[in-house]
């Protein structure tokens, strides 16, 4: 049975009901990745909505990144993107963020 979610603040505060692929009972699972860019998180949130892989995807504010790369350090601006999804859809979300995202081996964090 596919679960419908209510987001109160979408289409002018009108309540509307969004398909989900949450089945009811399904274990939830969070998932956290970044991009490099907006458009970019805006376009693989819209893909992986579309594709009812997940229930909903929140993409963030910029953030400042320090990370080791190629030996050296490196500081880039990314955009956080939390992704809701139920368990039954992570093997098939994590092919699908894997295609998508414009880096070679993008992480992804499974809470």
């Amino acid at each position: 049975m596919v679960g419908a979610a209510a987001h109160p603040g979408a289409a002018g505060g009108r309540n509307l009901r969004m398909q989900t692929p949450l089945a009811t009972g399904s274990r939830l699972k969070l998932v956290l990745t970044t991009l490099p860019d907006r458009e970019g998180a805006e376009r693989i949130a819209h893909a992986l909505v579309g594709r009812r892989l997940v229930a909903c995807a929140s993409i963030l504010s910029p953030a400042t990144s320090v990370y080791r790369w190629g030996g050296a350090v490196e500081t880039a601006q990314e955009w956080p993107v939390l992704i809701k999804t139920a368990a039954e859809c992570v093997p098939a979300l994590q092919q699908a963020l894997q295609a998508l995202h414009p880096h070679e081996g993008a992480w992804i964090l499974l809470l």
